[in-house]
Order: structure tokens, then C-alpha cells, then sequence
């Protein structure tokens, strides 16, 4: 539809250097954004895109599922770059690699290669990945606290229940023995 509207405007398709790259990375980023965000209801079981229906369920890498999504995943990225480059005509489309930097994007917009580097930003450094683990520690922490709180109320509505079932007093042990 956009070509249709936009019919010499020029497309770019990004892509990884490998489509299990790729999976492993967004596989990562959205195991970031659960931890960040914590697991606030049924919404987070499936990524928003698969439940609006802007990507295929058959890859819904924020869903805990079975082993063949990572190759039902894999398949659907294949699926998306073989669907663009069937659809867009070879003229308009650049297929591209950020590690491939400023040369073939400048080139395919037409425009002059800046002078800066190009803007190689990985956030998945060892820091961001230590830092990871330190919030997987620190939900483990928050989850065990709230089981502990759990077990203590149950306990105390345990004790409460109990108590209010034995005799209190000798006078009472007595009356009831009588």
C-alpha cells in the first residue's frame, strides 16, 4: 500500500547477518523488557504485534512455547525478506546490513558519505549482560520475598484459625471435660 502512495520513494530492508542472530537477539530483548517491566498480566504472555495481528503467531518470541519456535521464528524472518524482495522492485530496494555501514546506504539514497563513522551501537555488551543477571538475581530476591510473605499470612490465618477452636482457659478445659 505505501509503495502504492509513495511510488518513488526508496525502501530499505534491514537485516542480521543471519536470521538465528537475529532470533537470539530479539529473544534477548524481549526477556530485557519483561524484567524491566515485570510480568504485569495476560498481555505479556504474546508479543503485542502477534496479538493485533501484525506479525504471524507461528513466531510470537515474547510467548514461553514449545521448542520448534525457534525454527518457526527463523522461517518467518526468511519468510518477511524473501516477501519484500518479491515485492519491491530491485531499483527501490536496498537489502542492508548496519555492519555494512554509510557506502551502500549513501548510495542507495543518492546522497554524499558523512564524515562521522557510522554508529555501530550494540547494547548487548558484557556490561548490559552482567547487569541482566543482576536484575535476574534481584526478581528471583523480589519473587522469593513475596512467597515468604505468602507462606507467613497463610500461617497466621492458620494459627488464628486454630486458636480460636482450643479452650482458652483451665475453667473452660473443665466445664468442657464436665
Amino acid at each position: 500500500e505505501l509503495m502504492h502512495i509513495f511510488p518513488k520513494a526508496k525502501v530499505i530492508l534491514t537485516v542480521r547477518s543471519g536470521a538465528e542472530p537475529w532470533y537470539a537477539s530479539s529473544v534477548r530483548y524481549m526477556h530485557w523488557m519483561r524484567l524491566l517491566q515485570g510480568d504485569s498480566g495476560w498481555w505479556q504472555r504474546s508479543c503485542p504485534g502477534t496479538l493485533f495481528g501484525a506479525t504471524p503467531s507461528s513466531c510470537d518470541i515474547c510467548a514461553y512455547s514449545d521448542q520448534s519456535m525457534p525454527i518457526r521464528c527463523v522461517d518467518m524472518y526468511q519468510w518477511h525478506i524473501d516477501s519484500v524482495k518479491r515485492i519491491v522492485p530491485p531499483d527501490r530496494l536496498l537489502v542492508f546490513n548496519v555492519k555494512d555501514g554509510w557506502g551502500p546506504l549513501c548510495k542507495h539514497l543518492g546522497v554524499t558519505v558523512p564524515l562521522q563513522p557510522f554508529p555501530h551501537v550494540n547494547p548487548w555488551t558484557d556490561a548490559r549482560t552482567a547487569q541482566l543477571a543482576d536484575m535476574e538475581r534481584m526478581l528471583l530476591l523480589q519473587r522469593v520475598g513475596r512467597g515468604c510473605i505468602i507462606v507467613l499470612f497463610c500461617l497466621c490465618v492458620w494459627w488464628w484459625w486454630v486458636s480460636r477452636r482450643r479452650p482458652k482457659t483451665r475453667a473452660a478445659l473443665k466445664k468442657k471435660a464436665a
